[in-house]
């Protein structure tokens, strides 16, 4: 029996995935004791010419960002059309397969690698999340009600966010934020406005830490060049010249000062002058899956971070102290005119492992 084939795409629907047409409803059950896989019946055909056969890998589960994933094992028996015997459940994760994996695929993956434990789903061996560490702490030079997603924080001097980046998280009671600009917030023009006016009106606790000298445009609005505030109200500001060009109600306006942080959702628990703000950035976290690479694959991914050549790939995915994913390729059948098909298909970013969202 072969340690490995060419086929990353035995018998395929058309969503990339061995099972039931588009549209239709099945599951797989699978009994961890026994290790008997059951298939939906005139549907799963294992045994048949084109379809899951002995040696094969079936891959429980779909490994992309919206799908869940449980491992790889290895087809050592095929009774009939509907059940099938796998071997080692070393690659499985643990997680109750019984009735949840709809979606599967049969892959000719190298056998070795469904019995080695750094490709194993089990988080003892591999897989393992990454987490959230505070890296830095500012502090709120004003306050800040429940529900805004703009918090006070300043760049400058003992409340700075300087080494905060987009993309990292403030820790808001126990929930965490994503950041989605430093220096810069937005915020609908709640009244339209003719040309020649110089008041905005919109409800100014919902932009803590906006004040004079603070600059405002229109998203998209070319003709309207950033003009400073020269005072703020609870309902309103004022410019320091008239505005050049007409404003509509539910215009996006764009606030630029270095005393804001912009968030991608609204805070839950207050934040009051001085208090602490929590700076964090998801780091560490590993994981590990083999690819089948075909010439295509090969072309997709060509000078990106997933650059490989043709084969069986085996590729570890982390993210480092700095937020940023790294990744690492080896080469563990190199090999042409692989088949592909299955979920997830090797292109230039094949991986569910990346910062969260």
């Amino acid at each position: 029996m072969a340690l490995w084939g060419d086929l990353d795409n035995i018998n395929v629907n058309s969503s990339g995935l061995y099972g039931p047409p588009t549209g239709t409803a099945s599951t797989i059950m699978f009994d961890y004791g026994t290790g008997i896989c059951t298939g939906a019946a005139g549907i799963s055909s294992w045994g048949r010419t084109g379809f899951a056969a002995t040696g094969d890998t079936i891959r429980f589960g779909i490994k992309d960002e919206s799908g869940v994933y449980y491992g790889d094992a290895n087809i050592i028996s095929i009774a009939n059309s509907e059940s099938l015997t796998i071997g080692s459940t070393i690659g499985l994760s643990g997680a109750d397969v019984s009735g949840v994996a709809t979606q599967y695929s049969i892959s000719q993956v190298p056998k070795y690698t469904i019995t080695n434990p750094k490709y194993s789903e089990d988080n003892m061996y591999n897989r393992e999340a990454p987490s959230a560490k505070t890296f830095h702490v500012g502090y709120a030079h004003t306050n800040a009600g429940i529900g805004v997603s703009i918090i006070p924080v300043a760049k400058r001097g003992r409340k700075d966010w300087e080494p905060v980046k987009v993309g990292d998280y403030v820790l808001n009671g126990s929930d965490q934020h994503k950041i989605l600009g430093l220096g810069t917030a937005t915020i609908e023009s709640e009244q339209g406005f003719r040309v020649g006016l110089s008041t905005l009106y919109f409800d100014t606790t919902n932009t803590p830490g906006i004040h004079n000298n603070s600059r405002i445009s229109i998203v998209g609005v070319t003709s309207w060049a950033p003009k400073s505030i020269s005072a703020v109200a609870s309902t309103y500001v004022t410019l320091g010249s008239t505005m050049p060009s007409a404003v509509s109600i539910g215009d996006i306006l764009l606030i630029e000062t270095n005393d804001v942080i912009s968030l991608a959702s609204t805070i839950g628990t207050a934040i009051g002058t001085n208090d602490k703000v929590q700076f964090q950035r998801f780091v560490g976290g590993f994981d590990r899956y083999v690819y089948g690479v075909s010439t295509d694959g090969v072309n997709a991914s060509a000078d990106g971070s997933y650059e490989v050549g043709a084969g069986w790939v085996g590729v570890t995915t982390y993210i480092d102290n700095a937020h940023q994913l790294r990744v690492k390729k080896e080469i563990l059948v190199a090999m042409s005119g692989i088949t592909t098909g299955n979920i997830p298909v090797y292109d230039s970013e094949p991986g569910p492992f990346k910062p969260p969202a």
